[in-house]
């Protein structure tokens, strides 16, 4: 049987998360339903028909100020659950203070990873940031400097219009691993659109630290098919070839309008017929390499 990693996914306490209580626009639309405690228990359940073995679980926005203490309390339930099994930890690589917490980090021994939102859109409600550009900012780069001192991958979350922008950054930080969540966010399915994310996708294949993960690609369309998830799935494989591709979730986010068996199916249907090495290269070697899963 195909063993699978879940390289991203959540779990939170609803009181943790002032976000769920905004009560502003999301890219996923309307959250209403997820606005309660998700456990790891309920994730466990969720995933048992498709014998996912390992998870990394990635940072849900709890505010900055409590970061450290997101990480210690999923770093325990995975010690007492047995997920998840790694950690991408939240922080903001610009502040003045962000040196100690990385050392913070470095002693949960869970915590392989950053994820900061660097994602910047003309929409204001797609936007996570303030500039399209902040990766190429003084004060990030710096921050991004001490994190790759200390052998932390980075979890990069962009949208198209800023794939060309970001080589440059890649480059000068090439002994890092990068993972691309949600293969580059393609928002539209325009002619346009899919041109832009597909040259986009042509240059960062180059980036030979940069890895590709099929997650969350029901966001824009809130819904999950095989159909939605091309070009997004062949082009990057035929890009990047499976060992720089990889499985995972976004759950429970897509549990907004599928179940995860669901989702797992339409990923392999929209991967077709591949040998078995490249099967386990995607759904498991790969996120064990990039995130040094024992």
């Amino acid at each position: 049987m195909l063993k699978v990693i879940d390289s991203h996914h959540h779990i939170w306490r609803k009181q943790d998360l002032p976000w769920l209580l905004e009560g502003k626009p999301r890219i996923f639309g309307d959250y209403t339903a997820l606005k309660r405690d998700y456990p790891i228990e309920e994730f466990k359940d969720d995933v048992s028909s498709c014998n996912v073995v390992k998870s990394v679980y990635l940072q849900a926005n709890w505010s900055y100020d409590r970061s450290v203490e997101e990480a210690e309390w999923v770093a325990e339930t995975g010690r007492r659950h047995g997920m998840p099994n790694a950690i991408v930890a939240n922080a903001d690589l610009r502040s003045p203070d962000v040196e100690r917490l990385l050392d913070r980090y470095t002693e949960i021994s869970e915590v392989r990873g950053i994820r900061q939102h660097l994602h910047w859109h003309k929409n204001p409600k797609f936007s996570y940031i303030e500039a399209p550009d902040v990766f190429d900012h003084e004060d990030w780069r710096r921050g991004m400097k001490l994190l790759a001192e200390r052998g932390f991958s980075f979890d990069l979350q962009i949208f198209p219009s800023q794939m060309k922008g970001v080589v440059g950054m890649l480059n000068d930080f090439s002994d890092t691993t990068f993972v691309l969540n949600h293969a580059g966010m393609l928002d539209a399915r325009d002619d346009e659109s899919i041109e832009v994310w597909r040259t986009g996708m042509e240059g960062l294949a180059k980036c030979k630290n940069l890895f590709v993960k099929f997650t969350g690609l029901g966001t824009f369309d809130h819904r999950s098919s095989p159909d939605l998830m091309a070009p997004m799935i062949p082009v990057s494989l035929e890009l990047f070839g499976a060992r720089r591709c990889m499985y995972g979730s976004n759950y429970p986010i897509e549990k907004l309008w599928t179940s995860y068996q669901t989702y797992f199916d339409n990923v392999r249907r929209a991967v077709g017929d591949i040998s078995d090495t490249d099967a386990h290269e995607l759904y498991y070697g790969t996120a064990s390499r990039a995130y040094r899963l024992q």
